[in-house]
């Protein structure tokens, strides 16, 4: 065989063990690492792949040949190197890259180099080609390969070649131009048989799996002899088990199961908090269902979440983006475990249909705001709490106060009372209940199940077969098995949801908003979260570096600060603050997004930018100063601890926590808090356009529900943020679709060590992590 001859056998797709096991019809087939070969459109469903092979082991038509290829996500390096019989040499090196559509029409490429080798000369070349893969039906592909569009160095012609794939269930029937055909059959996870036509040549194979490591075996019988093949795959290569796309719609329903572990912003996991699932990671895959085609239908299984009016705006943003799933056409079903509160009930109200067991109950309005407070009980430990404050109501939540104070309390009576009637209203109108029925339910008392479907707070009683047979009649199904609705209702689950608009592409796209997420505690170095108990911290270090190379990025027009803080260190909060507003000097448009909250420092970064936006029950304002630290002066008397104090000023051991603060000490603290406070009210009054003696009477650590903090020109619009980016995009002059780019700040290992530790320890500081929950917070000496 010549090296021209090689080489034409290696690009008419003379790879693959599982493709030679069927007959080598793999246009439509190919996902795995062997799409490099046969379908380069094939790449386009993610999956890591490494897979090793050695062919013709019989040496029919080759002494030597290996096959080794990587897949990460959507693209695939491979090399193949071949000997054949006559001593020709072929090198062909492969890098292919697959793009997947929610249209179900699936494209790649492939660039290949090859080198060659004969006794008379060595050569090298070089070759593109191009795939489609049309998926008319989860079940029923089309795929197009068309070779060498572009070639140098290379004496061939340009070829195509079309491919049939049909899977129903577990077996797989598959059909090339060129008679070329294949069946397998999926007899259980991780062991398969095959079997095939080349041609006139039989094939068979198997394959046989654990976990990640799968092996495989295929031959071919030829007028010459059997040509076999083996290979070994290490890697998820998701063939089977990734959602396909497709081009007629199908009525697929995503499946949402939400309990105490939806949580404000990113995703979060740790060893003894367990997983977190972020509500911005859930919002993403709504708006993809909402998006998708054959996306009908959400069927949403709830548990009780939280009932702090702290978290009421968590559960308004989804709510608002299940209407918005409703308004494209498609359904919401919403199933009750068994018991919901106020809060976890009014997300319930998005849906067409709820549904709840007999033996459960609601409590369907009604929001409480309880501080416990421990100042009496580190008392009578010896320990004396400071808590030194600027702004009259910016130790209101604190625990270690007293209580409130009568402005304190009128003010946040006020706020609790604005939650409440907020997403009262909301309630109200979703159900269309009546004046009386609301006075009714309003106490906040226990509605049994029977009493809520009289109240219309609920559509039928009954388990989740229930829910199954009212989500079998929206989608207007064929008439099932009285006893089985599930068997006509497809699920499929977030994570089998691709988002088109959060694709990385190699190319830049000059219509790129920028996100960046700003959770939890405000820090003054890198951000990271904690591997023991869960909480993420935000660090300047972290978030000034992002944002600086956003600014340096041309491409990246508009940027989203998407805030679930409720504040932490000044300077964390000064610094990005400045950072915000040089990329609004480079004429990069912000667009601050409130989730939960954007208290203290949280406010402060996002009045920088260009325009806030936030959910109407979200929390912000908190503009003010606080600091605090325990004196342990009387505990050291009880123990016989004594302080033996050597020093060169009078005040350098002020901070010692065996003696109290002097009047004078006192009075410094409070005069740099007001250096603090007064850049914070400057800073708000730049970016909010206002003079500052506007901002003062704001201010005083006042927090708002972001509806009031409208009226006050603390915030912009009420919205998502689905409408913050609308709003980037719109003030950025965007058009078109926008790309989306999101960077989670990756975590600092020797931070977080150092952290984990000091937990351990007892020796770490800890913050409000949830405004208003009433935890117990010790803290050192901290202003923020």
């Amino acid at each position: 065989m010549s090296a021209a001859d090689t080489t034409l056998d290696i690009l008419r797709r003379d790879s693959g063990v599982r493709a030679l096991g069927m007959g080598g019809a793999f246009t439509g087939t190919a996902a795995d690492t062997s799409a490099l070969y046969y379908n380069p459109a094939g790449l386009a469903r993610p999956g890591m792949q490494f897979t090793y092979s050695e062919d013709d082991l019989s040496g029919l038509k080759y002494t030597t040949g290996i096959d080794a290829a990587l897949k990460f996500g959507n693209t695939a390096f491979g090399r193949r190197r071949f000997v054949d019989r006559d001593s020709y040499f072929v090198d062909a090196q492969s890098i292919g890259y697959g793009v997947q559509t929610s249209s179900g029409i699936d494209y790649g490429l492939v660039y290949r180099s090859l080198a060659r080798e004969t006794p008379e000369a060595v050569g090298s070349a070089w070759t593109v080609d191009g795939g489609l893969l049309f998926n008319f039906w989860p079940e029923l592909r089309l795929g197009l390969n068309i070779q060498n569009i572009a070639r140098q160095g290379l004496d061939a012609d340009t070829q195509a070649r079309l491919g049939l794939a049909y899977e129903p269930g577990d077996f797989l029937f598959s059909a090339d131009s060129g008679e070329h055909y294949g069946l397998e059959w999926r007899m259980s996870d991780g062991f398969a048989l095959r079997g095939g036509y080349n041609k006139d040549n039989p094939t068979v194979g198997f394959s046989f799996g654990l976990g990640d490591l799968t092996w495989e075996y295929a031959l071919e019988r030829t007028n010459e002899g059997y040509i076999y093949r083996w290979a070994a795959k290490l890697g998820n290569e998701l063939y089977p088990k990734v959602r396909k796309y497709s081009i007629v719609p199908q009525k697929e329903i995503l499946l949402l199961e939400l309990n105490s572990n939806l949580i404000a912003g990113q995703s979060d996991a740790s060893i003894f908090g367990g997983s977190n699932l972020g509500l911005d990671v859930l919002l993403q895959k709504i708006r993809v269902a909402a998006d998708d085609k054959s996306v009908a239908a959400i069927m949403v299984r709830i548990q009780d979440l939280s009932n702090s009016v702290s978290y009421a705006a968590v559960l308004e943003e989804l709510r608002a983006e299940l209407l918005k799933f409703r308004r494209k056409g498609k359904y919401v079903v919403v199933y009750i475990e068994d018991q919901l509160s106020a809060n976890s009930y009014y997300l319930a109200t998005a849906a067409d249909k709820i549904v709840m067991p007999s033996l459960g109950a609601l409590t369907p309005a009604g929001r409480a705001l309880t501080v416990t407070r421990y100042k009496g009980l580190l008392e009578k430990l010896g320990l004396t709490p400071l808590v030194i404050h600027t702004g009259e109501y910016k130790d209101a939540l604190n625990p270690w106060n007293a209580g409130f104070t009568d402005k304190q309390r009128e003010h946040l009576e006020q706020l609790v009372k604005d939650i409440n009637d907020e997403l009262s209203a909301s309630l109200k109108n979703a159900r269309q209940i009546s004046t009386q029925n609301m006075a009714d339910i309003a106490d906040g008392g226990i509605i049994t199940a029977q009493e809520a479907l009289d109240y219309r707070l609920v559509d039928a009683l009954g388990y989740y077969d229930e829910a199954e047979k009212q989500m079998h009649a929206l989608l207007k199904l064929a008439t099932p098995n009285a006893d089985d609705f599930s068997d006509d209702l497809h699920y499929i689950s977030p994570g089998e949801l691709v988002s088109f608009e959060e694709n990385n592409f190699i190319i830049p796209d000059f219509r790129t908003i920028a996100v960046v997420d700003i959770d939890g505690e405000l820090i003054d170095g890198v951000s990271y979260s904690d591997t023991l108990f869960g909480g993420k911290r935000s660090g300047a270090d972290t978030l000034v570096a992002e944002l600086r190379e956003i600014r340096q990025q041309d491409y990246v027009k508009a940027v989203v600060l998407r805030i679930n803080s409720p504040g932490g260190s000044p300077f964390a909060a000064d610094r990005i603050y400045k950072e915000v507003q040089k990329l609004r000097d480079k004429k990069k448009y912000v667009v601050a997004s409130v989730g939960n909250i954007a208290a203290s420092g949280g406010y402060y970064i996002a009045a920088a930018a260009n325009e806030i936006y936030a959910n109407p029950s979200a929390l912000v304002g908190s503009i003010g100063v606080i600091g605090q630290t325990l004196k342990a002066g009387k505990l050291y008397e009880e123990w016989g601890i004594k302080e033996d104090t050597i020093k060169t000023a009078e005040h350098a051991d002020m901070n010692a926590p065996g003696r109290e603060l002097t009047g004078e000490e006192m009075t410094m603290l409070l005069r740099y808090q007001a250096v603090v406070y007064d850049q914070f009210k400057l800073a708000v009054a730049l970016g909010r356009n206002l003079h500052v003696d506007e901002v003062e009477p704001l201010a005083q650590g006042k927090i708002y529900t972001a509806k009031r903090a409208q009226t006050l020109r603390l915030v912009d619009k009420l919205g998502t943020f689905s409408d913050a980016l609308e709003a980037a995009k719109k003030g950025a002059k965007i058009t078109g679709r926008a790309r989306i780019v999101r960077n989670v700040p990756a975590a600092n290992g020797w931070a977080q060590f150092r952290y984990n530790l000091a937990v351990a320890l007892g020796l770490d500081k800890l913050s409000f992590n949830a405004l208003l929950k009433s935890e117990p917070v010790l803290l050192k000496s901290y202003i923020y």
